[in-house]
């Protein structure tokens, strides 16, 4: 989907390596361009390197120094590749709360705060606080009646529904899902996929998830790229994982 502007996501030749006692990966990204809207799922088996290219695109690890002189990385028209090797932390954290909304397989809420308190934490973040619109947002995902509870006393797809209000709250124009419902049972997990997709498009969000389950990405309806894996022995003896992530604009 082309909109004429800037494209909130622009990855071109970048890399991310690390490399152990016994094994090393490497994941390539040749071209990953997001538009705003677009809802897409990376799936790939365990191990393939998914969180590690949603981490990647979430701002939460730089890529590979060797390839900063090379690549482009671009999140809202900005350079981050700049921002890593001038090693800017203040104003990569700052793009991150106002333009990323990053859901965590487990939730990952703070246990100190209430389901409405952690989604108010995300606005306040970003400097856009809009009471009413976590109120909506609870509504719509059905949380209103634990919306003073603290993390510990909900159910497990309470707490996903939770994270994606807190995730969505402060309106971003990129949510990084990872495995947002790998946690849940089979009609549970399509309930909240629906819910988090129907959510992201009423905002007009862009949002890139990773999953291994290719059924339920497709009955949901959403654009799938698949991660490409090769697996090698080094000739020190080290097991070699290569993954590989593309998509055109």
């Amino acid at each position: 989907m082309t909109t004429g502007r800037v494209p909130p996501l622009v990855v071109a030749g970048i890399a991310k390596e690390r490399a152990g006692a016994e094994r090393v990966f490497e994941l390539a990204v040749p071209s990953f361009t997001v538009e705003r809207g677009e809802i897409i799922a990376v799936l790939g088996r365990s191990g393939c390197g998914k969180s590690t290219f949603l981490e990647l695109i979430a701002l939460a690890a730089p890529p590979t120094q060797r390839v900063h002189g090379r690549g482009r990385f671009r999140f809202e028209g900005e350079d981050l590749i700049a921002l890593w090797r001038r090693s800017d932390r203040e104003r990569l954290a700052a793009l991150r709360a106002r333009g990323i909304g990053f859901i965590l397989q487990t939730g990952a809420l703070p246990t100190f705060l209430t389901v409405r308190q952690n989604a108010e934490l995300s606005q306040q973040l970003a400097g856009r606080e809009d009471p009413g619109f976590i109120t909506t947002l609870l509504r719509d995902l059905e949380l209103s009646e634990v919306e003073h509870a603290f993390p510990e006393t909900l159910s497990v797809g309470q707490r996903q529904r939770a994270a994606i209000v807190r995730a969505l709250a402060h309106r971003p124009q990129l949510i990084v899902a990872d495995e947002p419902t790998g946690a849940l049972d089979p009609d549970v997990a399509e309930s909240v996929m629906r819910l988090l997709v129907q959510t992201a498009e009423g905002l007009g969000s862009a949002v890139v998830m990773a999953s291994h389950d290719h059924d339920l990405v497709k009955a949901t309806g959403i654009e799938v790229v698949h991660m490409a894996v090769e697996r090698h022995a080094l000739h020190d003896g080290r097991k070699l994982t290569r993954s590989t992530v593309e998509r055109s604009a």
